[in-house]
């Protein structure tokens, strides 16, 4: 996987395939008119770019028979390059890697020992680095230190830190973004040192390699600017600046967690900028590092990155959580509905540990947790009770009206309480438990405590009013003797015999009378 840098992609892929003879005839394959595309494209292509300038990824059977192994370089076409060569080691069998024994086994650098890298710009060239990746592994007896160096100093000084490569293949990243490795007009060697070995036997290799950079004319390279130091740390943020290069229209700007940018913040990712600093605030954490670095534009041409400044985020302070009571809801809630004073309020199920909840996460009765969060800092959490009030429908007894009487009346038996009110509207509440007079109807009666929680409704109908029936009729009757109202007759539906002033009274007939007419029924 190529390194990541500031310069256009479609350049690097077409000057890839401009000094890999095979990939370009793979390509052009496809179609005749797809070659003649890229033959176009590489003549144009511009001999200014900034990513690989010379790589080999080292796939022969026998890498090691060769010193030094030049099989598999791709290079610009306005350098020569020299291979990988070792010195003072001897080969070691290996497929796709160049590898080596009879590593030094001091404690200190041996500069007799090491693998070896030259690149020479042709003449009216000048080539200006970004970094040396290569993939390393030692055997389990294999030289434990390495450290890379260069002959802009007589190969005096470590380029980075010295590391210790694994049992297994790592990938090594080295910075050449320095000023020692910018506009080098002649040859320039980097050597690969490793010491510490545990046996003569011990092995080290290089499994494939990478020099990235910008191969271009003198006085046609636009400078690489010099990063300054952040300002406005904060636990949340803080700002890059850089000093301005001459003829540059913009900037490209990079904020990693890793010095080797292999884990860029997606909103920084080879970020346009128009002046000399910027704000970085998103994805910034508190007590963490981060770097950043920047390259240049002109029109279609970059330069390579900048230095690389390092900025050490604060721990944060104490912050206060933020100010909550309990709360009640009625019926139910949830999450959104609850209330906290603070800044970036985040709330939780449990007191530590756990997701904040989503804001439609329905409420139960129970404790619940808030913090709040200040500049990049979660503060601890506040405890919040809930309560939900769930108030069933009531229960009713209805009187239903009646022919004497045209209305009805509704009487709630449950709940009841002197801290509940019932409505039989939902509007107005009363304390009295019992709503006479009511028109025929449909009421939704509810109740409401003393909280302002309202129960489910319970849906009452009150009928209309029955009509009266039709008058019975009826004939005179003639009775021999005495006679009761059980021998009354008419016509009628529940006939109900009466005496004219008293009702259920037994008719007493006077036995000189041979006719007694009955003067009233009543259903």
């Amino acid at each position: 996987m190529w390194p990541k840098s500031c310069c256009n992609a479609i350049i690097l892929f077409l000057v890839v395939f401009q000094f890999n003879i095979k990939l370009i005839k793979t390509m052009m394959k496809f179609t005749k008119t797809t070659g003649f595309l890229f033959l176009i494209l590489l003549m144009m292509a511009s001999s200014s770019w900034a990513q690989s300038i010379w790589t080999n990824p080292i796939e022969d059977s026998a890498p090691a028979d060769f010193n030094p192994y030049i099989i598999g370089d791709v290079k610009d076409a306005n350098i020569t390059v020299s291979g990988i060569g070792r010195t003072g080691l001897q080969p070691n069998a290996g497929t796709g890697s160049y590898n080596a024994k009879n590593w030094p086994e001091s404690s200190t650098i041996d500069t007799n020992a090491y693998f070896s890298f030259t690149l020479t710009p042709n003449t009216g060239y000048a080539i200006n680095f970004t970094s040396f990746v290569f993939a390393r592994q030692r055997s389990g007896t294999g030289p434990l230190t390495w450290a890379v160096r260069s002959s802009a100093d007589n190969f005096t000084q470590n380029i980075g830190e010295t590391f210790s490569p694994g049992t297994n293949s790592g990938t090594e990243t080295i910075s050449l973004s320095g000023a020692a490795f910018q506009n080098v007009t002649t040859s320039i060697t980097f050597r690969i040192y490793g010491w510490g070995a545990e046996a003569a036997g011990g092995t080290g290799r290089v499994s494939s390699f990478t020099f990235n950079g910008i191969v271009a004319q003198p006085g046609t390279t636009l400078n690489a600017p010099v990063a300054t130091a952040a300002t406005a740390v904060t636990t949340a943020a803080f700002t890059a600046n850089w000093d301005a290069v001459t003829g540059a229209t913009g900037y490209r700007l990079d904020v990693s967690t890793d010095t080797n940018f292999t884990n860029i913040l997606e909103n920084y990712d080879n970020l346009a900028v128009a002046g000399l600093s910027q704000i970085v605030t998103a994805g910034i954490a508190p007590n963490t590092t981060y770097y950043y670095r920047v390259c240049a534009e002109m029109e279609a041409q970059t330069s390579v990155n900048s230095n690389v400044i390092n900025v050490v985020i604060p721990e944060c302070g104490t912050i206060a959580p933020p100010v909550a009571a309990a709360q009640t809801f009625c019926q139910q809630g949830s999450v959104a509905n609850l209330a906290a004073t603070g800044s970036s309020l985040k709330w939780y199920a449990a007191a530590t540990a756990g997701e904040p909840l989503s804001a439609t996460t329905i409420l139960t009765n129970g404790n619940y947790y808030v913090s709040q969060t200040v500049n990049g800092c979660e503060s601890a959490r506040t405890q919040v009770a809930v309560v939900i009030t769930v108030l069933a429908a009531p229960t009713v007894t209805v009187v239903q009206p009646t022919c004497a009487n045209a209305t009805g009346t509704i009487i709630i038996t449950a709940p009841v309480g002197t801290d509940l009110t019932g409505s039989v509207d939902g509007i107005n509440y009363q304390a009295a438990v019992t709503f006479a007079n009511l028109a025929p109807g449909s009421y939704p009666v509810t109740v409401k405590n003393a909280a302002g929680c309202t129960s489910a409704i319970a849906t009452v109908i009150i009928d209309a009013a029955p009509a009266a029936p039709a008058a019975p009729t009826a004939t005179g009757l003639t009775f021999c003797s005495s006679a009761t109202v059980a021998n009354l007759t008419a016509t009628g539906t529940d006939l109900i015999g009466m005496q004219l002033q008293q009702v259920a009274k037994v008719l007493l007939l006077q036995h000189q009378l041979h006719q007694v007419t009955i003067m009233y029924l009543k259903r």
